[in-house]
């Protein structure tokens, strides 16, 4: 496949890490919120007091789980963001060439072509019938 392909497969590709490294940042939010909530604090000794205290190690590891999914994705998603870039700043583009013309007429008969520069002093009207 041409650069161009593997480019624009490299920003999807990102797009779709960016998307997952939000929702766990979304989520890691939400359960830390509850964490802070019931795991902490007076209510945290009496969570433990009670036998909740593996759901706040529960919650320990899951929180863990999505900084790292999240820190993850997030870097995955730069590094492939940038290398979609490059792909696509060096890809194989088609050559154009710019003609400027030069000061001067040119004429050109039919099925003959001429690729020469003409001088303006040496400028001819064509032969009639041509």
């Amino acid at each position: 496949m041409s650069r161009t392909v593997w480019g624009i497969l490299s920003f999807i590709t990102a797009g779709v890490c960016v998307l997952i490294a939000l929702i766990c940042l979304m989520e890691y939010l939400s359960v830390k919120a509850e964490y802070d909530q019931y795991c902490t604090g007076i209510i945290g000794v009496f969570v433990e007091i009670g036998g909740g205290g593996q759901t706040c190690d529960e919650a320990e590891a899951y929180l863990g789980f999505l900084t790292f999914s999240w820190l993850c994705c997030g870097a995955a998603s730069v590094g492939l963001g940038i290398l979609g870039i490059v792909l696509l700043a060096t890809s194989d583009k088609q050559q154009q060439v710019v003609l400027i013309p030069q000061t001067g007429v040119q004429y050109v008969q039919p099925h003959q072509v001429q690729n020469q520069y003409i001088p303006p002093q040496t400028i001819q009207k064509p032969p009639p019938g041509h």
